[in-house]
């Protein structure tokens, strides 16, 4: 993944500042920072839900991500916070739809991210009758529901009770130890030290931290609040 210059302005707001860095193939990189940084805008370039400014360089996967979305998707999954669900459509219909997209076997896609978070025991049951954490789990299996070569999640433990994010934390460690590399948009991250790489911290749409976690004796605690005093 490459980041250069990147600028993305809604209207008068400038949303992202001059964005720039790289991502190794296979590293974990936990995007921190305070609600409103630029986070899940930064996400959603990165994933081409939306377009970057004309002067900036975005490769994932090598490849442009708004020109090549689709292509990025064969081979890419993705979450976020603010994701937008059918509500007529069942968990089990949501997730086959989601999966016949991609190029994958549908009922396995489905059967696996049946089997995550005790989302089974609401899979026949009308999203519009779900609460916000059981939500959150649909959006986490549809991105989990494939082996894929990178995950980007934008706010992945909000809503998630104990016991599932301990399970989530489990399934990425399972996905980093395949080698998939891992963007972990996120306020909260307190039990992430063993799985994390890289920290990059986000203030006011402006990257102002990152480095390599084997290069700091700090926790991710740490690193955070050195970062966020001197942005």
């Amino acid at each position: 993944m490459l980041v250069g210059h990147l600028e993305k302005r809604f209207g008068r707001t400038l949303a992202l500042d001059d964005v720039s860095f790289s991502v190794k193939r296979k590293e974990t990189v936990l995007l921190a920072g305070p609600n409103g940084s630029g986070k899940s805008t930064l996400l959603k370039v990165l994933t081409g839900v939306i377009r970057h400014s004309s002067h900036s360089k975005v490769e994932v996967l090598a490849l442009d991500p708004w020109k090549s979305r689709a292509t990025l998707f064969a081979h890419a999954a993705a979450s976020f916070e603010d994701m937008a669900f059918p509500d007529f459509m069942t968990a089990r219909e949501y997730l086959e739809f989601v999966s016949s997209s991609r190029n994958v076997d549908v009922a396995q896609a489905t059967r696996y991210a049946a089997g995550l978070f005790g989302i089974r025991s609401f899979l026949d049951e009308q999203i519009r009758t779900y609460s916000s954490g059981m939500k959150r789990k649909i959006a986490l299996a549809q991105a989990l529901a494939f082996k894929s070569e990178m995950l980007l999640l934008d706010e992945p433990f909000v809503a998630l009770d104990t016991k599932t994010r301990k399970e989530l934390v489990d399934e990425l460690t399972v996905r980093k130890q395949a080698g998939t590399t891992l963007i972990i948009s996120s306020h909260v991250i307190t039990g992430l030290d063993d799985l994390v790489d890289r920290v990059m911290v986000m203030s006011n749409g402006r990257l102002v931290f990152n480095m390599i976690k084997s290069g700091s004796n700090q926790s991710l605690s740490e690193m955070f609040d050195s970062a966020m005093e001197n942005a």
